[in-house]
């Protein structure tokens, strides 16, 4: 398939992302990312593997433009990734969702690698994201899930994209 749950996994173990390592995770799946979903619902403009290519003015001082890339590789050698997680009575289409906002995060410039240091002026430069398939989770806890007002609520979804940052 790919190597973003060889990728997800190793970095679980290693410790870092948040106490996921604790988790009890009924299976951990690699998934051919949606695209002929995302595409619609997130308005892309996909031409071969390059998901999204937008180009983004801001004005603070200066008026500049910067560029933001998506490009689709299974492949690649990941930073990190992202993830969203929902509590759910199993229904998977809270799965699409999720998948949803981790791209939407992407365009949105919500995700970024922190080990990279971003410059102060974005002028000029391309923001290269190089994502994988999801790597998709399902929890169930008839107890840890529910809430007061949601007692059903016993399962937990995880979607987790990894992802290479580079600025050119």
């Amino acid at each position: 398939m790919g190597k973003s749950l060889e990728f997800v996994k190793d970095r679980i173990r290693l410790g870092g992302t948040n106490g996921m390592e604790n988790n009890k995770y009924n299976k951990l799946t690699e998934e051919q990312t949606p695209f002929e979903i995302l595409e619609e619902s997130l308005k892309l403009a996909i031409t071969g593997s390059i998901l999204c290519s937008q180009t983004f003015e801001y004005n603070i001082l200066n008026k500049g433009t910067f560029k933001v890339k998506i490009i689709y590789n299974p492949d690649a050698e990941y930073d990190y990734f992202t993830m969203q997680r929902c509590s759910s009575d199993g229904t998977y289409a809270h799965l699409y969702e999720l998948m949803e906002i981790c791209v939407e995060n992407i365009i949105n410039l919500k995700t970024y690698f922190k080990n990279v240091t971003l410059p102060k002026d974005l002028s000029g430069h391309t923001l290269i994201y190089t994502i994988g398939n999801f790597v998709l989770t399902s929890e169930t806890d008839k107890e840890k899930f529910k809430t007061e007002d949601k007692p059903w609520l016993d399962c937990r979804f995880t979607a987790m994209l990894p992802i290479k940052f580079e600025i050119k």
